[in-house]
């Protein structure tokens, strides 16, 4: 029997002790029928005890529950499994906090040490150890709040303890109440008789008189309430010792000695853990050999002793699978590269680097318990190998088991030439693998774990050493400073931006912080460069649900069991027994989000694991082998596979000059044609078009220019078309568009550009389309101010930047320096023919004759700083704004190819720049110039990079003092800011100049041959954006 029986009714009413005490007691008002109105599944009773039986049923009992998992997110599997066992009924409830106060009982561990011969019981939680309590949940995002309170997601407490300590314990809390009243009364007849079948019910539950508690004063007790009334008098219950139940103020007094004891709980775990680890040193002192039971344990228990094979591994005949497992692994595909790795295990046992990748492939699938006895295997043979031990302490967090995890960072700390005179001698000891009693002998405290690490760190601040900082992220984590741990975790990434895992550890993090947003950004910046990274991919599904997500959610689960069902196929072979392969963590959760969505009838699929059903319910049929599909919620992480192919432009002409009588439609048809060209490609192959421009009114077919350029290139009609508008920033916006056309599988290629003639932006006359009063004139109004001057605060652009000025204290002298640094980088790029590569000529006339127009037309090189000095401020007075140290209002285009990885391949295209990442921003219409510097901000943050990564950055220069108010905001090295000069010298056609800083800046990277580089702009009405570019 279990003596659960004792305190849970089978069916939700009060329990038999409460009937019992209510009775003796005589206290009729305590008639509370359950903890919950929900019924509680009554644990059934056994017919037979002896001491084989019960560790035997203990051990089974320990190894098929399945451990709690944690790195993978998914602490929530515990509470699938019960909403299997109710049907999806009502939630289990907990069972009554009297459980948790017999674990905590002094009484209980004598018993337990007293009569371990019979009974056996190991502590829920890691005693000592701060976090412990966290259990599985370290490192899962958290449920919603309002799932938080329903007791379906809480811990449930598991007691096996039973049998005299349990009882005598229990009674002895009630003697102890019973001594500070005076009951009152004696029992009626009819109390005495309700009694009596109580207590026989309870000695029918007990069970036959096999039962090993047949000779316990409580079952004596019982049967003489059974048998004799007369035990029910105050003098019978004094014959008793005072086993009586409660009174009414029992419960008053239980929650008031809870709380007491939750005060000392500190205290009472270390004088428990020193008890017990005495007890086992005289076990085991007392005789000659290891006492058999400990070997029995240690034997039985250990669930990661062994690998587990795949008994239905399909490379079984496959030769050379260990360098094959390594060339999987690198492509990210963990599956097969597990599959492979487990055949050279098998060929050779000995070697060390085989089991250690066997881990790291069966961890990154998801596959804890497989990877730790691999990587227990793999420590075995190279017992120092650091990174074998930082692995297993990862795992060990996964599966909850803090004791082995800290006992494993303990272990490197040990090993670490450098950190290695940190740990004391005492925690060394500790942390042995052989102690006496093994996982249950005294284990290190977490807070004092952490103290090591961070003396670590101390020792060199100036200095960041990813392996701690990765070691102070998983310490963190267990002890709940989700902040802290994010800290960790930030400093691996800006160290190794190009590490999955740590992006990964970096979500698991943010949203174990509540920071679920931030989070997506870190999954999918991991799944950028591992995309068959499964635990990042099931991350991403676990935040969807948190945010309720629940149809993106199981998408994202099905895209991992679809990955890990095909590796198999991935690797040239077929098998039918895929489920095997795949995680049952991730099918536990896959049901809770169908189950959120409500979609029960799929409830049986899940069952049979039956993928070809789910994908079919879900629309996933191509997912098998499409396994890089993400949800779009920010470009960063995305873009590993858009490439900007071909980048032209037309060179800019001034206001009135060269172009003033050529239409946006043709120049941007120029620069079009040219891009295509460079790229390599055909016009039919060229499948959508983003075209930037914002003053349509500059041609009589403005309103349709993309499409008429779509059709003058020779594009074919059946492509689309799209006229972008995000004033200043349009070309960038234009070349987003279009990489946003490929991630949504709408385009393989995409023509990207923007254009501006602001020489031919007429002057307008509103309202007088119906007539105008009998000598009333016309107002013309201009159409080009109008658009440089934002009504909303009611300020032209250039007076935006004076408040810049004032705000950042900039002198119009270094505003005037600034201005002809500007010119003069133009004048040296010029001259060393860095704008070669991207203008194309473009015909002209001149004085009647045709030509080609090859230069920029507004550059001033000849601009001295006491000119600049002489020119007036025509904004404000005692301002720094002038026509010199602005940009130029000129005309032109620009056209940039964007084509994603697969019409590289297929196309045999040659790319210029990866895009990496995007950012726009919203900033105050009255500073709109300083818009640029969030959006950088932004690029930085969700790319992990720092600005020591960038080799150009590049502003438009809308106004000298605005680029320089952001130069100044994010400390930008000026030795990397508009190298060749920008919109100060070239000018800037508004949509044109985004496309032109692109094309430029992607050119540029391949004739400096650097690494990255950033182009930003600020937008009029308050808005920044920017965009990454990468070299390959």
């Amino acid at each position: 029997m279990s003596l659960r029986d004792l305190v849970d009714p089978e069916c939700g009413g009060a329990n038999q002790l409460v009937r019992m005490g209510n009775q003796i007691t005589r206290d009729p008002t305590y008639k509370d029928e359950g903890f919950s109105g929900h019924p509680q599944t009554a644990m059934p009773g056994r017919q037979a005890f002896s001491s084989d039986q019960l560790v035997n049923d203990f051990m089974a009992q320990m190894t098929n529950a399945a451990p709690p998992q944690t790195f993978r997110m998914d602490a929530l599997l515990k509470e699938m499994r019960d909403i299997d066992a109710q049907s999806f009924g009502h939630p289990i409830v907990p069972a009554p906090p009297i459980i948790q106060e017999v674990n905590r009982s002094d009484t209980w561990s004598s018993e337990f040490l007293e009569h371990q011969k019979h009974i056996f019981d190991s502590p829920n939680k890691t005693a000592g150890a701060p976090g412990a309590a966290m259990g599985g949940a370290v490192w899962t995002p958290r449920m919603p709040p309002g799932m938080m309170g329903d007791p379906l997601f809480q811990p449930q407490v598991q007691n096996q303890s039973g049998g005299v300590a349990w009882t005598k314990d229990f009674f002895d809390r009630a003697e102890k109440v019973e001594k500070e009243k005076t009951l009152q009364g004696q029992p009626t007849a009819e109390e005495q008789d309700e009694l009596r079948r109580a207590a026989d019910d309870l000695l029918r539950t007990m069970g036959s008189d096999s039962d090993p508690f047949q000779y316990s004063e409580f079952v004596d007790f019982m049967k003489n309430v059974r048998d004799d009334s007369s035990v029910l008098t105050m003098e019978g219950s004094e014959k008793v010792d005072g086993e009586a139940a409660a009174s009414t103020d029992w419960v008053k007094d239980y929650v008031e000695t809870m709380k007491e004891e939750a005060d000392k709980k500190d205290e009472y775990n270390q004088q428990f853990w020193n008890r017990l680890q005495d007890e086992w040193r005289q076990i085991a002192e007392a005789n000659d050999e290891h006492h058999p039971w400990l070997t029995e344990f240690q034997d039985f228990y250990d669930p990661y002793k062994e690998y587990k094979f795949d008994e239905d591994n399909p490379m079984t005949n496959d030769e050379n699978v260990f360098e094959k497992g390594k060339a999987f692994l690198a492509q990210g595909d963990s599956s097969s590269a597990a599959l492979c790795f487990e055949l050279a295990a098998k060929q050779d046992s000995t070697n060390a680097e085989c089991w250690e990748l066997l881990g790291r492939a069966q961890a990154e699938n998801e596959k804890d318990p497989q990877a730790i006895p691999a990587l227990k295997k793999a420590l075995e043979l190279q017992p120092n190998n650091m990174n074998v031990l930082m692995a297993l302490a990862v795992s060990y967090t996964n599966e909850g088991l803090q004791t082995q995890a800290l006992r494993m960072l303990i272990n490197w700390m040990k090993m670490h030439p450098k950190y290695s005179h940190l740990v004391p001698d005492a925690m060394g000891h500790e942390a042995e693998e052989g102690a006496v009693g093994g996982s249950i002998a005294k284990p290190p405290y977490l807070s004092d774990v952490q103290d090591l690490f961070l003396a670590a760190v101390r020792m060199d601040p100036s200095v960041i050493d990813t392996d701690i900082q990765e070691a102070l992220g998983v310490l963190f984590n267990l002890s709940a400073d989700y902040d802290k741990a994010v800290d960790c975790f930030e400093a691996v990434v800006k160290m190794q931006p190009e590490n999955p895992k740590a992006w990964n550890r970096l979500g698991a993090s943010l949203a174990n912080g509540n920071r679920s947003v931030e989070a997506v950004d870190a999954y999918q910046r991991a799944l950028a460069i591992h995309p068959g990274f499964i635990r990042a991919r099931y991350n991403v599904g676990i935040i969807c649900i948190n945010l309720k997500a629940y149809k993106e959610a199981a998408e994202h689960l099905l895209t991992a069991l679809n990955h890990q069902a095909t590796s198999s196929a991935r690797s040239g072979i077929v098998r039918d027994a895929s489920y095997k392969q795949m995680s049952n963590g991730i099918w536990s959760t896959l049901r809770m989000a169908v189950s959120l969505l409500g979609r029960h009838d799929l409830q049986p699929a899940i069952d049979r694991k039956d993928l070809d059903a789910m994908n079919k319910a879900f629309e996933m049929n191509d997912v098998r082998f499409y396994f890089v599909k993400v949800c779009i919620c920010a470009m960063s992480a995305l873009t590993k596979g858009i490439f900007i192919v071909g980048a032209k432009r037309t060179a800019f002409g001034t206001l009135g000059g060269a172009f003033k009588n050529t239409s946006i439609t043709e120049l941007q048809t120029v620069a079009a044609k040219a891009a295509i060209e460079a790229a390599g490609l055909e016009p039919s192959q060229i499948d959508s078009v983003n075209i930037g421009n914002i003053m349509s009114m500059a041609a009589t077919d403005g309103i349709y220019m993309p499409r008429h350029v779509l059709l003058k290139c020779g594009i074919p009609q059946d492509r689309p078309a799209l006229g972008v508008n995000r004033l200043c920033g349009s070309g960038f916006q234009a070349v987003v568009n279009g990489a946003q056309d490929i991630l949504l599988g709408a385009a393989k290629v995409s023509l990207t550009g923007g254009v501006e003639n602001m020489s031919m932006t007429p002057f307008l006359a509103r309202g007088i389309r119906f007539g105008v009063p009998l000598g009333t004139n016309g107002v013309l109004e201009d159409g080009l101010w109008g658009g440089l001057t934002d009504t909303y605060c009611k300020l032209p652009m250039a007076l935006t930047a004076e408040n810049l000025a004032a705000q950042f204290k900039i002198p119009r002298e270094t505003v005037d320096k600034f201005a002809l640094r500007s010119q003069q980088n133009w004048k040296k790029a010029q001259d060393e023919g860095a704008f070669a590569a991207e203008i194309t000529p473009i015909k002209i006339k001149v004085k009647g004759k045709e030509v080609d127009f090859t230069v920029d037309e507004h550059p001033r090189p000849q601009t001295t700083l006491e000119g600049l000095a002489k020119l007036p401020t025509l904004f404000k007075k005692d301002g720094v704004v002038t026509a010199g140290s602005a940009s130029g209002i000129c005309d032109g285009a620009a056209a940039v190819i964007v084509a994603s990885e697969k019409a590289v391949e297929e196309y045999n295209l040659k790319p210029l720049a990866r895009l990496v990442a995007y950012s726009a921003v919203g900033v105050a219409p009255e500073i709109m110039g300083i818009g640029p510097v969030p959006a950088i901000k932004n690029i930085l943050k969700l790319t992990g990079l720092s600005l020591n990564d960038i080799d150009l950055i590049d502003i438009n220069e809308a106004f000298g003092v605005q680029t320089l108010a952001c130069a100044e905001a994010l400390k930008l090295d000026m030795s990397k800011l508009n190298v060749n000069g920008g919109a100060i010298a070239l000018g800037h056609p508004l949509a044109a100049s985004g496309s032109r800083i692109t094309g430029h800046l992607v050119h540029e990277l391949n004739r400096k041959k650097l690494k990255r580089a950033i182009g930003s702009a600020c937008i009029g009405g308050g808005q920044g954006i920017a965009l990454l570019l990468e070299s390959v």
